[in-house]
């Protein structure tokens, strides 16, 4: 019975599916405007929704049906990768330049990449740090440090030594100059610039700074037990 009825609405182009998640369900609905029902509800023309264009492509041996809705700013990233490690590892950075772009449009602040604003800040909180004394200092200090781990690890990832590349952006910066980790493996600020969302930038430095509270506050407990 299934294959005559799959038959017939092939043949009437009515394109069917056998099983789908819920989540896609609900996405197909929002990119479509259709309301989603259950095989007892009555079915009004305004339940309907419209698409511009409808397709099937086979890719990699898999059947794959691309929706087209002119009117609507939603679209699907199909990513291809055929180790699942290598898949987690790019939908996890698609995801991170998703949410990126999303703050970048709801807070539009910018600010230097390539390790230069956080290298910057570091460069202010020393500075802060010499109007400080004792116990105080030291800690000032170590944020500073901090903070100018993240130059010092795009560095190295970068296959840069990382001593040379930090000592070349102290240079830069003594000459007025915000230079920045580049994706050419050097110390510059020449070429296209590099920017990070300020909002981003801020949750991190929150994030790290109450992390590290709360690991101190972890360390003053224990001796008093």
């Amino acid at each position: 019975m299934i294959p005559y009825i799959e038959t017939l609405l092939r043949d009437n182009n009515i394109l069917a599916f056998k099983k789908l998640k819920t989540k896609d369900l609900e996405k197909l609905a929002e990119a479509t405007d259709t309301t989603l029902m259950s095989p007892k509800d009555e079915i009004h023309p305004c339940d309907l929704g419209k698409a511009d264009s409808i397709r099937v492509e086979k890719k990699n041996g898999e059947n794959f049906v691309f929706v087209t809705v002119k009117e609507k700013a939603i679209a699907t990233i199909l990513i291809w990768e055929p180790v699942k490690y290598g898949l987690d590892k790019v939908e996890e950075a698609v995801d991170d330049a998703l949410n990126n772009a999303a703050f970048l449009l709801k807070n539009r602040g910018i600010v230097n990449g390539g390790g230069a604003i956080e290298f910057e800040l570091a460069h202010m909180v020393r500075l802060f740090a010499s109007t400080q004394t004792g116990k105080r200092q030291m800690a000032v200090q170590a944020y500073a440090e901090a903070l100018e781990k993240i130059p010092t690890i795009l560095a190295r990832n970068m296959g840069m030594n990382s001593i040379d590349a930090m000592a070349q952006m102290r240079n830069s910066y003594a000459k007025g100059v915000e230079a920045r980790i580049d994706l050419s493996g050097k110390v510059t600020d020449k070429g296209k610039k590099v920017y990070d969302s300020a909002t981003v930038k801020t949750l991190a430095i929150i994030a790290g700074t109450e992390t590290a509270r709360n690991v101190l506050r972890i360390d003053e407990i224990v001796p008093k037990k």
